[in-house]
Protein backbone atom coordinates (compact mmCIF):
# COMPACT_ATOMS: atom_id res chain seq x y z
CA UNK A 1 0.00 0.00 0.00
CA UNK A 2 2.99 2.58 0.64
CA UNK A 3 3.47 2.83 -3.30
CA UNK A 4 -0.07 4.85 -3.07
CA UNK A 5 0.97 7.16 -0.32
CA UNK A 6 1.88 10.86 -1.39
CA UNK A 7 5.76 11.76 -0.70
CA UNK A 8 4.60 14.35 1.94
CA UNK A 9 2.14 12.33 3.40
CA UNK A 10 4.86 9.51 3.82
CA UNK A 11 7.53 12.17 4.79
CA UNK A 12 4.74 13.93 7.60
CA UNK A 13 4.13 9.79 8.94
CA UNK A 14 7.79 9.20 9.20
CA UNK A 15 8.65 12.40 11.49
CA UNK A 16 5.35 11.40 13.39
CA UNK A 17 6.83 8.03 14.17
CA UNK A 18 10.45 10.11 14.96
CA UNK A 19 8.99 12.78 17.07
CA UNK A 20 7.38 9.23 19.19
CA UNK A 21 10.83 7.64 19.11
CA UNK A 22 12.62 11.05 19.86
CA UNK A 23 14.63 10.74 23.49
CA UNK A 24 15.80 13.45 26.13
CA UNK A 25 19.08 14.45 26.13
CA UNK A 26 20.50 13.67 29.23
CA UNK A 27 23.08 16.21 29.30
CA UNK A 28 20.11 18.99 28.92
CA UNK A 29 17.71 17.19 31.08
CA UNK A 30 19.94 15.44 33.73
CA UNK A 31 16.95 16.13 36.36
CA UNK A 32 14.31 14.23 34.39
CA UNK A 33 12.48 11.60 36.36
CA UNK A 34 13.46 7.71 35.23
CA UNK A 35 9.55 6.96 35.93
CA UNK A 36 6.44 8.10 36.89
CA UNK A 37 4.18 5.85 38.22
CA UNK A 38 3.64 3.62 34.94
CA UNK A 39 5.20 6.10 32.63
CA UNK A 40 8.96 6.14 31.83
CA UNK A 41 11.33 7.88 29.15
CA UNK A 42 10.10 10.73 29.37
CA UNK A 43 10.93 13.55 26.83
CA UNK A 44 10.00 17.52 27.61
CA UNK A 45 7.60 19.03 24.98
CA UNK A 46 7.82 22.60 26.43
CA UNK A 47 10.98 24.47 27.81
CA UNK A 48 11.45 23.76 31.13
CA UNK A 49 12.03 26.62 33.61
CA UNK A 50 13.01 25.29 36.82
CA UNK A 51 12.67 28.56 39.11
CA UNK A 52 9.16 29.77 38.48
CA UNK A 53 7.24 27.31 36.29
CA UNK A 54 4.02 26.07 38.14
CA UNK A 55 3.43 23.55 35.02
CA UNK A 56 5.40 21.30 32.84
CA UNK A 57 4.99 19.06 29.52
CA UNK A 58 6.30 15.84 28.57
CA UNK A 59 5.65 12.76 26.70
CA UNK A 60 6.26 9.28 27.92
CA UNK A 61 5.16 5.85 27.39
CA UNK A 62 3.61 3.20 29.60
CA UNK A 63 4.83 0.23 30.66
CA UNK A 64 1.24 -1.40 30.89
CA UNK A 65 0.59 -1.06 26.95
CA UNK A 66 3.09 0.72 25.22
CA UNK A 67 1.57 3.56 23.97
CA UNK A 68 2.98 7.08 23.95
CA UNK A 69 1.37 9.23 25.87
CA UNK A 70 1.24 13.21 26.79
CA UNK A 71 1.56 14.18 30.26
CA UNK A 72 1.24 17.46 32.27
CA UNK A 73 2.46 17.78 35.65
CA UNK A 74 1.44 20.51 38.05
CA UNK A 75 4.20 21.49 40.23
CA UNK A 76 3.81 20.89 44.41
CA UNK A 77 0.21 20.97 43.87
CA UNK A 78 -2.24 19.57 46.18
CA UNK A 79 -5.86 18.52 46.05
CA UNK A 80 -7.70 20.59 48.71
CA UNK A 81 -11.11 19.08 48.52
CA UNK A 82 -12.12 15.48 46.72
CA UNK A 83 -14.84 17.39 44.64
CA UNK A 84 -12.14 19.14 42.39
CA UNK A 85 -11.11 15.48 41.04
CA UNK A 86 -15.22 15.16 39.90
CA UNK A 87 -15.08 17.34 36.41
CA UNK A 88 -12.27 15.28 35.46
CA UNK A 89 -14.22 12.19 35.80
CA UNK A 90 -16.24 13.32 33.25
CA UNK A 91 -13.45 14.77 30.97
CA UNK A 92 -12.39 11.38 30.89
CA UNK A 93 -15.40 9.86 29.40
CA UNK A 94 -15.93 12.33 26.64
CA UNK A 95 -14.24 11.15 23.46
CA UNK A 96 -14.37 13.38 20.08
CA UNK A 97 -12.30 13.70 17.05
CA UNK A 98 -11.31 17.21 18.22
CA UNK A 99 -10.72 16.64 21.59
CA UNK A 100 -7.57 15.14 23.19
CA UNK A 101 -9.15 12.79 25.56
CA UNK A 102 -8.03 12.92 28.92
CA UNK A 103 -6.22 9.16 30.11
CA UNK A 104 -5.55 9.64 33.40
CA UNK A 105 -5.33 11.43 36.94
CA UNK A 106 -2.28 10.91 39.22
CA UNK A 107 -2.25 13.03 42.14
CA UNK A 108 0.45 13.02 44.98
CA UNK A 109 2.86 12.19 42.22
CA UNK A 110 6.18 11.75 44.05
CA UNK A 111 8.69 11.26 41.36
CA UNK A 112 9.83 15.21 40.70
CA UNK A 113 10.83 15.34 44.27
CA UNK A 114 7.56 16.60 45.69
CA UNK A 115 3.72 16.77 45.45
CA UNK A 116 2.24 17.23 42.33
CA UNK A 117 -0.91 16.23 40.42
CA UNK A 118 0.19 14.64 36.42
CA UNK A 119 -2.65 14.66 33.86
CA UNK A 120 -2.22 11.71 31.45
CA UNK A 121 -3.36 13.13 27.78
CA UNK A 122 -3.37 11.64 24.20
CA UNK A 123 -0.14 12.11 22.16
CA UNK A 124 -0.33 13.89 19.04
CA UNK A 125 2.96 13.93 18.09
CA UNK A 126 4.25 17.37 15.98
CA UNK A 127 1.29 19.05 16.98
CA UNK A 128 1.35 22.67 17.67
CA UNK A 129 -0.97 25.00 19.65
CA UNK A 130 -2.47 28.08 17.15
CA UNK A 131 -0.34 30.47 19.13
CA UNK A 132 3.07 28.73 17.79
CA UNK A 133 1.76 27.66 14.48
CA UNK A 134 0.82 31.24 13.52
CA UNK A 135 2.91 33.49 15.83
CA UNK A 136 6.30 31.29 16.15
CA UNK A 137 8.04 29.60 18.09
CA UNK A 138 11.50 29.73 19.86
CA UNK A 139 13.84 26.54 18.08
CA UNK A 140 15.76 24.23 20.70
CA UNK A 141 17.77 21.13 20.18
CA UNK A 142 17.52 19.21 23.52
CA UNK A 143 16.29 15.52 21.87
CA UNK A 144 17.77 13.06 20.55
CA UNK A 145 16.95 9.84 18.14
CA UNK A 146 16.02 7.05 19.88
CA UNK A 147 17.34 4.77 17.21
CA UNK A 148 20.47 6.40 16.23
CA UNK A 149 21.22 8.56 19.36
CA UNK A 150 21.90 11.64 17.27
CA UNK A 151 20.43 15.21 17.87
CA UNK A 152 17.44 16.07 16.27
CA UNK A 153 16.03 19.48 15.83
CA UNK A 154 12.38 20.40 16.70
CA UNK A 155 12.15 22.11 13.33
CA UNK A 156 8.22 20.48 12.01
CA UNK A 157 8.62 18.92 8.48
CA UNK A 158 7.42 21.57 5.57
CA UNK A 159 7.67 24.68 7.36
CA UNK A 160 11.32 26.79 7.22
CA UNK A 161 13.15 27.82 10.70
CA UNK A 162 12.23 31.34 9.28
CA UNK A 163 8.52 30.65 9.29
CA UNK A 164 8.59 29.21 12.71
CA UNK A 165 9.69 32.01 14.08
CA UNK A 166 8.01 34.35 12.51
CA UNK A 167 4.70 32.29 12.37
CA UNK A 168 2.30 31.49 9.54
CA UNK A 169 -0.73 33.53 8.20
CA UNK A 170 -4.44 32.20 8.24
CA UNK A 171 -6.29 32.21 5.10
CA UNK A 172 -9.73 31.85 4.70
CA UNK A 173 -10.76 28.68 4.37
CA UNK A 174 -8.52 27.45 7.11
CA UNK A 175 -9.78 29.80 9.33
CA UNK A 176 -13.18 28.80 8.87
CA UNK A 177 -11.92 25.23 9.35
CA UNK A 178 -10.57 26.40 12.43
CA UNK A 179 -14.42 27.65 13.59
CA UNK A 180 -16.36 24.87 12.24
CA UNK A 181 -13.97 22.07 14.09
CA UNK A 182 -13.41 24.17 17.55
CA UNK A 183 -17.51 24.52 17.39
CA UNK A 184 -17.83 20.93 17.19
CA UNK A 185 -15.79 20.28 20.52
CA UNK A 186 -17.21 22.93 22.09
CA UNK A 187 -20.57 21.36 21.41
CA UNK A 188 -19.59 18.10 22.39
CA UNK A 189 -18.08 19.72 25.31
CA UNK A 190 -21.29 21.07 26.95
CA UNK A 191 -23.62 18.23 25.51
CA UNK A 192 -21.23 16.30 28.43
CA UNK A 193 -22.58 19.28 30.95
CA UNK A 194 -18.69 20.45 31.06
CA UNK A 195 -17.42 23.65 30.76
CA UNK A 196 -14.19 24.92 28.85
CA UNK A 197 -12.33 27.09 30.26
CA UNK A 198 -9.43 26.67 28.40
CA UNK A 199 -10.41 28.27 25.37
CA UNK A 200 -6.87 30.05 24.49
CA UNK A 201 -4.67 29.96 21.82
CA UNK A 202 -1.86 28.10 24.09
CA UNK A 203 -4.53 25.38 24.77
CA UNK A 204 -5.82 24.59 21.21
CA UNK A 205 -3.52 22.32 19.00
CA UNK A 206 -3.22 22.01 15.20
CA UNK A 207 -2.20 18.54 13.98
CA UNK A 208 -1.19 18.44 10.40
CA UNK A 209 -2.02 20.94 8.53
CA UNK A 210 -5.35 21.70 9.39
CA UNK A 211 -6.99 19.14 12.61
CA UNK A 212 -7.98 21.84 15.58
CA UNK A 213 -7.73 19.85 18.98
CA UNK A 214 -9.32 21.33 22.01
CA UNK A 215 -6.80 20.55 24.94
CA UNK A 216 -5.69 20.54 28.29
CA UNK A 217 -9.96 19.40 29.08
CA UNK A 218 -10.11 19.59 33.28
CA UNK A 219 -7.17 21.90 33.97
CA UNK A 220 -9.18 24.52 34.47
CA UNK A 221 -11.30 22.95 37.10
CA UNK A 222 -8.81 21.36 38.70
CA UNK A 223 -7.00 24.71 39.55
CA UNK A 224 -10.07 27.23 40.05
CA UNK A 225 -12.71 25.23 41.02
CA UNK A 226 -16.00 27.21 40.31
CA UNK A 227 -18.83 26.97 42.08
CA UNK A 228 -20.98 28.84 39.51
CA UNK A 229 -19.87 27.10 36.72
CA UNK A 230 -20.12 23.61 38.39
CA UNK A 231 -23.94 24.79 39.65
CA UNK A 232 -24.26 25.63 35.77
CA UNK A 233 -22.96 22.06 34.75
CA UNK A 234 -25.54 20.32 37.10
CA UNK A 235 -28.34 22.31 35.54
CA UNK A 236 -27.20 21.87 32.28
CA UNK A 237 -27.32 17.53 32.91
CA UNK A 238 -30.75 18.14 34.03
CA UNK A 239 -31.87 19.87 31.56
CA UNK A 240 -30.61 16.95 29.51
CA UNK A 241 -31.92 14.40 31.42
CA UNK A 242 -35.49 16.22 31.13
CA UNK A 243 -35.56 16.38 27.49
CA UNK A 244 -34.93 12.23 27.06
Amino acid sequence: MSQFISPDVKMELVHRQLAMEARADPTVYPDLPQQVEHLNQLVPLEQINQHHATQSVYKAISVRDGVTYCIRRLHAFRISCPKQLQPLETWKKLVHVNVVQLREVIVNCKAFGDSSVVLVYDYHPLADSLRTRHFGRMLGSGFIDGITGAKMSSQLPGFSSTQLQQGAGVVEWLLWSYVIQLSSALRAVHANGLASRCVDLSKILVHGKSKILLNCGGLADLLTPDTQVQQLQVFILVVQLSLK
